[in-house]
């Protein structure tokens, strides 16, 4: 459920502490909603974030030293992560190795739910803000693909699909092996399914089938052939094993983790995303 709300927000000053009496960095309307799945149950929310003009379409604004767009994460640490850390980490690691990940902030935050004035009663804690996994050349850089690309190099790219949970409007499909295995599914999140036609849905189930039944034939033939490269990103893959393992994710390849294809490009691992019940964060 989306609301509007309104943001006031503050960077951090280069000595002492922010002063909430001086002019904000960034003010802007907006509209939010409560996000995650199983973390949308957690005492403190995440959310999404919306920044709107005075017409109610978005609008990019840099947000707290971070760079303009019109879409944010507010992720709100909790069972799985007591440092706060464990996204920002990651997320550093992955850029520093060149793969595209969100940037983060860690911030201070109050919310105003009741319509009075804000004051310290309105404190919500420590949130981290981050960049929303959004198909667009400043963040998940791959093809914009519309409803009228249904042939030739035009399907081929890109989407952008995750392992979760899938909602009843959502476009998800399992392998013919059911993997992820149910409840989760991988889940096209761009595009949109309303914006997905039939062709592209047939185009990317194929693809990623093709993956899996060129992964087991290569199995079975004792390794002799490797048909299964033809279909995926190695150098991405590893590099998105290491940070799996090196960090003990318990999401990773099951639960929001995510994979992308550009246009004739093949399967890439990523972005890195939802570490929080890595490092020892638990499995749950």
């Amino acid at each position: 459920i989306e609301r509007p709300a309104w943001l006031y927000a503050w960077n951090r000053p280069t000595s002492g502490s922010t002063v909430l009496t001086n002019p904000p960095t960034a003010a802007s309307s907006l509209t939010t909603n409560v996000r995650g799945s199983s973390s949308a149950d957690f005492p403190k929310k995440g959310f999404t974030v919306r920044l709107t003009d005075s017409n109610g379409e978005e609008d990019s604004v840099p947000l707290v030293g971070l760079p303009s767009f019109d879409t944010w994460v507010l992720v709100g640490p909790w069972t799985y992560d007591p440092t706060y850390l464990h996204n920002v980490i990651i997320y550093d690691l992955s850029n520093r190795m060149g793969r595209w990940a969100p940037r983060t902030q860690v911030v201070e935050a109050f919310l105003n739910t009741n319509g009075g004035d804000l004051d310290y009663s309105d404190y919500v804690g420590i949130y981290i803000v981050t960049d929303a996994l959004r198909v667009d050349r400043k963040r998940v850089d791959i093809a914009s693909l519309t409803p009228k690309d249904l042939s030739g190099n035009a399907i081929t790219g890109g989407y952008l699909m995750k392992f979760d949970v899938p909602d009843a409007l959502d476009f998800s499909f399992q392998t013919k092996r059911n993997y992820p295995g149910s409840p989760n599914a991988l889940i096209v999140t761009s595009p949109k399914a309303d914006d997905l036609p039939v062709a592209q849905r047939e185009y990317i189930q194929a693809y990623v089938q093709g993956f899996e039944d060129a992964l087991y034939a290569d199995s079975a033939s004792g390794g002799r052939q490797r048909t299964h490269l033809d279909f995926m990103d190695r150098d991405a893959w590893v590099d998105y094993h290491l940070l799996c393992t090196l960090s003990m994710n318990a999401d990773g390849f099951i639960r929001s983790a995510y994979m992308m294809k550009d246009r004739r490009g093949r399967l890439v691992a990523g972005p890195v995303w939802d570490y929080d019940r890595a490092l020892g964060g638990g499995g749950g």
